[in-house]
């Protein structure tokens, strides 16, 4: 953040923190998709994705190779700015709760490394 207000840029943070087709990504895919198995809602530090849909595992293909399916299982409701952060949407189901921002909002992503709170 402070490199983006020293240069007067903006610095694109879904392509630096979540690839281009993110969802293709067997290992991924793998993780998210059991991770959607043991819980509904979520409350995570990372400012990526992969929580905000159930994303379904990857499936075998006749060669016994992984591919990944077309589309994600469920959309989840994905909270990250602070007003959203509230008991209500913490206790509803499928849900993502960002608590450092996401990439959705590069600008209200929270950065806490002390190199940055000295500028």
């Amino acid at each position: 953040m402070g490199f983006q207000k020293k240069f007067d840029l903006t610095i694109d943070f879904r392509s630096l923190l979540q690839r281009k087709n993110w969802d293709d990504d067997v290992n991924g895919r793998r993780l998210y998709s059991s991770l959607s198995k043991i819980g509904k809602t979520f409350v995570t530090t990372n400012y990526d994705e992969w929580l905000d849909n159930e994303i379904a595992p990857p499936t075998r293909t006749i060669q016994n190779a992984e591919k990944a399916p077309d589309a994600a299982i469920k959309r989840r409701l994905v909270v990250h700015r602070k007003d959203e952060l509230t008991a209500a949407n913490l206790n509803r189901g499928e849900a993502v709760i960002h608590i450092h921002g996401s990439v959705k909002d590069p600008l209200g992503m929270i950065v806490t490394r002390p190199d940055y709170l000295q500028h």
